[in-house]
């Protein structure tokens, strides 16, 4: 379980240890499917003084992080890397410390912090419900706080554990995280 709120990740660390973390179970998923696959692997590009960051993982996760947690990345950036990390986390499955079976994020990790608070951000900028947990993940509180602003009215339930956007951006803008709602193209 992570300790960490969303502004207090470092983006570009937190690249690092995803990559690296990735490596170190694509290694020992491969090794134990076939020992000869060790030197192979030692081979591929990043094994051979690319900086884990600079990998399409790494930026992918850098750009995630820094999306959720600052709305001001440039236009449309977080949504190519949005992509890129839906893409290697479901296909490579081996990000399974972030993402749960069903495709969930975990909360307990920073990746899936990141997961969730870029998710909801997307969601509050077009407009649409989010989930309460979710959204403690953005406002970097606990998800019992997100009930219980549900329970007094503050925020307002759009039904199945879902907050309506404009009460949750109202809330944020507050708590001084500003998320805009979109212009529809």
């Amino acid at each position: 379980m992570t300790d960490e709120t969303l502004h207090e990740i470092d983006a570009l660390g937190l690249a690092r240890e995803t990559v690296r973390d990735a490596w170190k179970r694509i290694f020992v998923l491969a090794r134990d499917i076939d020992p000869s696959w060790e030197a192979a692997i030692l081979s591929l590009p990043n094994q051979r003084g690319r900086a884990d960051e600079d990998t399409v993982l790494g930026k992918a996760v850098r750009a995630l992080t820094l999306y959720a947690q600052d709305s001001s990345s440039p236009p449309g950036s977080h949504v190519a890397a949005a992509e890129r990390l839906e893409h290697l986390l479901s296909v490579t499955a081996v990000c399974t410390w972030a993402v749960s079976p069903t495709g969930q994020p975990q909360l307990g990790t920073p990746l899936g912090l990141v997961i969730a608070a870029a998710v909801t951000r997307e969601g509050l900028e077009q407009g649409k419900p989010v989930r309460a947990t979710w959204l403690a993940a953005l406002a970097g509180c606990s998800h019992v706080r997100i009930k219980q602003l549900v329970q007094d009215g503050t925020l307002r339930s759009s039904g199945r554990g879902l907050v309506r956007a404009d009460d949750a951006r109202r809330w944020l803008a507050a708590r001084g995280i500003k998320v805009e709602r979109r212009a529809e193209a």
